[in-house]
């Protein structure tokens, strides 16, 4: 349907728009593939934690899930942080640091 309503317009204009067109949709197939592949990585993890952490005890169930709804509400608050423009959780995890005289660094590429 884009190539019929791109020839009836000048040769040069179709063929610039068509070609921008194809650069979009390629990053749009690589996109997709990383969300994909995040997608499978989440939940391996997820499969792999619940195979791994053993159900909480009845008696301390009231308890857990407290701690549990704490730990999540900052992850929360500490996601909300990293999504703000400019920011990252990147630098904060191990690999991107080395140790340098006792103190975390982060390391220059």
């Amino acid at each position: 349907m884009r190539r019929i309503y791109l020839d009836e317009k000048d040769g040069a204009v179709a063929e610039t728009v068509k070609m921008r067109l194809d650069r979009v949709e390629k990053r749009e197939v690589v996109r997709a593939r990383e969300l994909a592949i995040i997608k499978e990585t989440l939940l391996l993890f997820i499969r792999v934690w619940l195979e791994h952490n053993p159900a909480p005890e009845e008696e301390t169930l009231a308890a857990t899930h407290a701690l549990a709804e704490r730990r999540f509400q900052s992850f929360l608050d500490l996601l909300a942080e990293s999504l703000q423009p400019g920011r990252t959780l990147f630098a904060l995890a191990p690999h991107g640091r080395v140790e340098r005289n006792g103190a975390d660094a982060e390391t220059s590429p």
